[in-house]
């Protein structure tokens, strides 16, 4: 037994080492969470807390930081926040700000995704002409198009009596 603990402890650690790190941190384009606030309105219903005394700042940034919460309802009147898991229809109310949760994920690419698209792999089954491959090789490519190759395609593949 006590061979096992001594060579797995060690396998263990090592694995954590690896795989912690990605067990901890979220996806490479996570959401983010802000809120979008409209101004004498209330979001009835789904109250999950109630937290009073505060600000419209810190009412804000309960609201995001439980991700529980889905909006919200400022009473600015009495400085009471009333966090919701939900929003209904808004509703309006004089004298107080209603806000929900929007998630917008980072569409800003990222390096890797910005030279993936300077790749120009088409797939295609053509391939230039090995005297354009000459031009090119020996540094003086013709502007003038060439005709590729004909399909590489296997000589049986076509039925009997098409021709390719």
């Amino acid at each position: 037994m006590r061979g096992f603990v001594r060579t797995a402890l060690p396998v263990l650690g090592i694995l954590l080492a690896v795989f912690g790190g990605s067990l901890t941190a979220g996806p490479a384009n996570a959401a983010e969470r802000r809120i979008l606030a409209t101004p004498e309105s209330d979001y009835a219903g789904f109250d999950t807390k109630t937290l009073k005394s505060v600000t419209l700042d810190a009412c804000k940034k309960a609201c995001i930081d439980d991700l529980a919460c889905r909006a919200f309802t400022y009473n600015t009147k009495a400085s009471w926040c009333f966090l919701k898991s939900d929003n209904g229809p808004l509703a309006s109310f004089p004298g107080a700000i209603a806000g929900r949760v929007v998630e917008s994920v980072d569409f800003t690419p990222t390096v890797e995704q910005l030279r993936k698209a300077e790749l120009d792999f088409t797939g295609s089954l053509w391939r230039p002409s090995p005297r354009a491959m000459n031009e090119l090789w020996n540094g003086t490519p013709s502007t003038v198009p060439r005709t590729l190759t004909r399909p590489r395609v296997p000589k049986n593949s076509a039925d009997a009596g098409q021709t390719t």
